[in-house]
């Protein structure tokens, strides 16, 4: 049961919600809101897989890699789900100017990292520098197309 509801929570740094809200944003026209979070999230995934690419680190659970695309992704550093939690947070912070939620959404960011370091999938430094990424993407992306 802690599993599932620990697994739960790190899904909100994962693609599917990720993609989720970047379609709904389309869908409804918000397409500011939806180049923001295209922009950003193909950053964090660019910076990610190049550092991957360039420098394997194991994550502590020890992933097993067969070839180089396994590898990449069996790499923990950085971590994606920090960064995409970090970049839609900061994204949908910018979109929604609201102090309450903005709380929320940090919040939920935060708790994504420590969510994935308790499942033993990164390190600290890993879920730090992704979150670090996933800011830096939004503010480029939110710089990009004067969202400012």
């Amino acid at each position: 049961m802690l599993k599932e509801v620990i697994a739960d929570i790190s899904a909100w740094g994962g693609a599917g919600l990720y993609g989720l809200i970047t379609i709904l944003a389309a869908t409804l026209g918000e397409y500011d809101l939806f180049w923001r979070l295209v922009i950003a999230g193909a950053l964090c995934h660019i910076i990610a897989y190049i550092s991957r690419a360039t420098h394997f680190s194991q994550r502590p659970d020890k992933q097993p890699a067969k070839n180089f695309m396994e590898k990449i992704d069996a790499s923990a550093f950085p971590s994606i789900h920090a960064a995409r939690s970090a970049s839609l947070a900061i994204v949908l912070m910018n979109f929604l100017n609201n102090t309450a939620a903005s709380t929320i959404l940090l919040f939920a960011a935060i708790i994504v990292c420590i969510m994935r370091v308790v499942m033993k999938r990164h390190y600290f430094v890993d879920v730090l520098f992704g979150f670090i990424l996933g800011v830096a993407s939004a503010l480029v992306a939110l710089w990009f197309t004067n969202g400012f």
